[in-house]
């Protein structure tokens, strides 16, 4: 067998099992060890070989893994023993790295292995103990050993941050340097922020006494001008290759006099200017400068299914719901920046737990969109992801970001352009999504009392270029739009004018423009010319001419080589579509150039379909389908033709039928448990979140297929697990409930009416043995029951010449019988609701009230597999001339005596059984009696809610 200790999963915990009584020389020698999953490791009887691998780390006898220094919990090993026993190397070698604790020991006990951390990047390293017993004659080895092995170590230097920024006032931070690597830093002036000393700053390097984690505390000075920074260098090696870091560190300072700057905006608080605006355009003015603030989304018809994307305002929070991948959020100004502006933006947004995790801040330069800030790369959603921001919220929380970045440019740029895209389909609580779901993103303040982080634009440092906005005047190009044929047999002309000097360029290499400038107030004659397309597709570009910091954009298309295809229809995505089980729509696109006609199955309906336009175009389609109510999977056949070519494309459809199965909906934890597994075979991906209780979930969303979920819980009461598919209109509730009360009879005035619809009878029937099939259900399941059993045939005439027996239910709801007698008993069953196993101690509790002249003994037992064993301790008396065991007895007639006990079940069962014997036909008050003599008893509560009647688990 092999187990395999990995870095984020380590079992390290045993059962140590109670010690025998010393024997110098055992009868039967004995030794069993089991490891942390009760499977045999070594044994007298099974000599075999266990393996363990380890990860690198080192393992130590800690509660919980420590990960920041790389240590493991060392898992446990349990030896049952009856004799004394060590551990040793195998061959005699001795290790350095590892060894056991304790080394030795005497019968039952616990050891496990200090493994020091492996540093080594090439091959693995093994350790053989064996264990040897000594029953007191002499010593012998147990067989078989136990083989660790130890991976080679993954080198890594990581840094808790990816920049330092520094207010203006004097101050210090710590950047923490996590690495198992020597590595050597040092500090340099950043040219960006046109800085040429270091006098300002100075740090520190605090090297850690145990661990991998060292500070570097950086320390600067009050900063009385603009802005500056400082670079500091890592290098270190990895696997033998040199590696150098660039880490920036940034002190602000006064901010310049910049005319347009500062751009402000006002959000989080109730005084705003965007009730109207955000839920209708996305839209957020400016309340200092001339900007503005967009939420600019894509185009989500194909995969907003749903129709959850909305924009609203949440505790005065711009807010988006259905945010999907490469929507954005910009802030933008008509104010032009020149070459070496300095400029600062600081917002703070926040997204819900459901929602993406990583953004990336970019701004325009130039023509150009780069990144604000430094790029992080990260591979978790399983593709490499540029980013600048990550919110860390978990799986049940949400995250705010306090986002800053300083940007230099190195254009003269038109206007300020900054935006925060969504940059990848990975949620913060680790999943990945089909569509737009109910989470949310959201501008917002940590601090709404406070205006620092209201989202803000600033000028750090002026640029060197004049910012000239021209105007620039184009004649020639209707609608600014220029459109060639696939093979353009002559250039387009148009004319340029502007105020200022420009330049002609585009943004393909398949345009060629002469000439490539012009000068100020001098109209230039711009030629075009087109190379011809070999495409089956219509191709475009653009063309920018550019005067000062002004832009005039001109379109092209060129149509595809059209003029010698043959006809043709095609779909664009694939000819085949699964479809959801509810009602919805679907859109195709269809590549021709060709008029067509659609043909439908009967559950289909064509919505709308514009014509084509061109020799080779694109026509989009929109399609609306029925709930498939069938039970069954169903198929059809979207067909695209043309009869005078004899063409035709078809589209395959698969409507399937929604199935979901689950082991169970309602799971119980004993006390001590922390953990449930629901098993899942479904044909759609399930989504789960926790709505009643805190639990946490190793998922949040589950592929179709079979799959399974883990919850953990540690509550006293219950968890609610909501699993919905939103795509289909499914869901469902699962619970995981704390399993302490098994049953629960709780008697009260409310119930009479209940207690006696299933309890009473007459004394006309039901007189034999036997309860007569009646009973009192619990209060927690309503499947456990009590009921009372006469031992004897009470229908003898002997017994009930003056009396007979009968069952009634007295005003407070509580049952109970005339004439007991001995041999009778009350029976309690309580279904549980999972098997309960061998070895639980259960708890049982219940108060009965007896006239004066009903039996005053009673044998109160349980059911353990097929024999009945008393609760508590027996005790030995007489009743008249007869010796008698019992275990409870009522001393005082018309009182409610108290009895509790606990027990331990040797065998596992699924159904308790409880009975209360009446031991001898001796009344309260002394005296013997042989015949029905009219006496109660009863179970009950005198309307007490603490004397309630309760079989619960104290321990599993």
């Amino acid at each position: 067998m092999r187990y395999k200790y990995s870095l984020l999963s380590i079992a390290a915990s045993a059962l140590l099992l109670a010690g025998c009584e010393h024997e110098e020389r055992p009868d039967n020698l004995e030794l069993k060890v089991t490891d942390a999953q009760k499977e045999t490791v070594l044994s007298l009887s099974e000599p075999n070989t266990y393996d363990m691998q380890l990860a690198y780390y080192q393992y130590l006898d800690i509660a919980s893994p420590d990960l920041v220094n790389e240590k493991m919990p060392s898992p446990k090993f349990l030896i049952t023993s009856n004799a004394k026993w060590r551990i040793e190397p195998s061959a005699g070698e001795e290790y350095d790295w590892i060894h056991p604790f304790p080394a030795n020991g005497d019968k039952d006990g616990l050891f496990y292995f200090v493994v020091g951390r492996y540093t080594d990047q090439r091959d693995c390293r093994t350790a053989e103990f064996r264990i040897i017993v000594d029953d007191g004659t002499g010593e012998r080895n147990v067989g078989g050993s136990i083989v660790i092995t130890q991976d080679p170590s993954n080198e890594f230097l990581k840094k808790s941050a990816a920049r330092l920024e520094f207010s203006q006032p004097a101050s210090y931070k710590n950047l923490l340097v996590s690495s198992n690597v020597e590595w050597e830093c040092s500090l340099e002036p950043d040219s960006d922020y046109a800085t040429e000393a270091l006098d300002w700053i100075s740090f520190q390097r605090l090297d850690s006494e145990d661990g991998i984690v060292d500070t570097l505390r950086f320390t600067v000075t009050e900063n009385t001008s603009s802005i500056r920074g400082a670079r500091l260098l890592l290098k270190y090696a990895i696997d033998g290759n040199p590696m150098e870091e660039v880490f920036p560190i940034v002190q602000n300072g006064e901010a310049v006099d910049v005319e347009g700057f500062p751009i402000k905006w006002k959000i989080g608080v109730a005084e705003n200017n965007y009730v109207e605006t955000w839920p209708a355009e996305g839209l957020i003015h400016s309340i200092q400068g001339n900007g503005k603030i967009q939420y600019v989304s894509v185009d989500k018809s194909l995969i907003d299914v749903d129709k959850l994307y909305r924009l609203d305002i949440n505790g005065n929070d711009p807010r988006v719901i259905g945010v999907w991948p490469g929507d954005y959020c910009k802030f933008v100004s008509d104010v032009p920046v020149s070459k070496g502006t300095i400029l600062k933006i600081s917002f703070e947004p926040r997204v819900s737990a459901s929602c993406f995790k990583y953004w990336r801040l970019e701004y325009l330069d130039g023509n150009e969109w780069k990144i604000a800030g430094t790029p992080q790369i990260t591979d978790e959603p399983g593709t490499n992801v540029v980013y600048t921001t990550a919110f860390n919220g978990g799986a049940n929380a949400s995250a705010n970001a306090q986002v800053s970045a300083v940007v230099k440019y190195e254009n003269t740029t038109d206007r300020v352009d900054f935006r925060f895209i969504c940059a990848a389909n990975w949620t913060c609580n680790g999943s990945v999504l089909e569509a737009p779901n109910g989470a949310s993103w959201r501008l917002t303040l940590t601090d709404r009392t406070s205006e620092t982080w209201y989202p803000t634009i600033q000028c750090i440092a002026g640029g060197s270029e004049p910012m000239v906005k021209a105007q620039i005047s184009v004649e020639g190009v209707e609608n600014d739009l220029i459109v060639f044929e696939g093979d353009p047999q002559e250039p387009a002309r148009f004319n340029v004018t502007s105020d200022y000097e420009f330049t002609v360029t585009a943004d393909v290499d398949w345009l060629h423009i002469t000439p490539a400038s012009g000068i100020e107030n001098q109209a230039a004659e711009i030629e075009v010319k087109c190379d011809a397309s070999d495409l089956s597709v219509v191709r475009r570009a653009v063309i920018d001419i550019k005067s000062g910091v002004s832009h005039h954009y001109i379109s092209v298309v060129q149509s595809a080589a059209g003029q010698d295809l043959k006809p043709f229809l095609s779909l664009v995505d694939g000819n085949s579509r699964t479809l959801k089980t509810q009602a919805g729509s679907f859109e195709v696109e269809i590549q021709g150039n060709v008029p067509f006609e659609t043909e439908c199955p009967e559950w289909v309906v064509e919505e709308e379909m514009p014509q084509t336009k061109g020799k080779v175009d694109f026509t989009a389609m929109k399609f609306n389908y029925a709930k498939n109510i069938t039970g069954e999977t169903r198929y059809g056949t979207v067909r695209f033709y043309n009869s005078e070519f004899g063409i035709e494309t078809c589209l395959n459809l698969i409507q399937g039928v929604l199935e979901v199965q689950v082991n169970a909906n309602d799971l119980y934890l004993f006390p001590g448990e922390t953990s449930a597994k629901f098993k899942f075979e479904s044909n759609v991906p399930l989504a789960f979140e926790v709505v009643e209780g805190e639990a946490v979930l190793s998922d949040t969303l589950l592929p179709s297929g079979q799959s399974e979920l883990n919850v953990e819980y540690q509550g006293d009461s219950r968890a609610v697990i909501r699993v919905y598919n939103e795509e289909n209109e499914y869901e469902a509730l699962l619970t995981v409930n704390r399993y302490r009360v098994i049953a629960d009879w709780l008697f009260t005035k409310a119930k009479v009416n209940d207690v006696k619809a299933t309890w009473n009878s007459g004394e006309s029937e039901l007189q034999g043995e036997g309860s007569g099939g009646k009973y009192v259900s619990d209060d927690v399941t309503g499947r456990s029951i009590l009921e009372y059993y006469n031992g004897i045939d009470k229908s003898d005439a002997a017994l009930s010449a003056k009396y007979k027996f009968s069952r009634a239910t007295s005003t407070a709801g509580e049952p109970y019988v005339k004439s007991p007698m001995a041999g009778d008993y009350w029976l309690y069953t309580a279904e549980a609701l999972r098997e309960i196993p061998a070895g639980t101690l259960l708890r049982f509790k219940f108060y009965m009230r007896n006239s004066s002249a009903a039996v005053k003994y009673w044998l109160v037992e349980y059911q353990d597999g097929l024999d009945w064993k008393p609760v508590t301790e027996m005790r030995t008396g007489t009743a008249g001339t007869e010796e008698i065991l019992y275990n409870f007895s009522i001393d005082q007639d018309s009182a409610y005596i108290p009895y509790e006990g606990t027990f331990v079940l040797t065998k596992s069962s699924s159904k308790l059984k409880i009975r209360v014997v009446a031991v001898a036909n001796w009344s309260i008050k002394g005296a013997m009696f042989t015949a029905l003599n009219n006496s109660t008893v009863r179970m009950g509560s005198n309307s007490d809610v603490t004397k309630n009647h309760i079989i619960e688990i104290v321990e599993k």
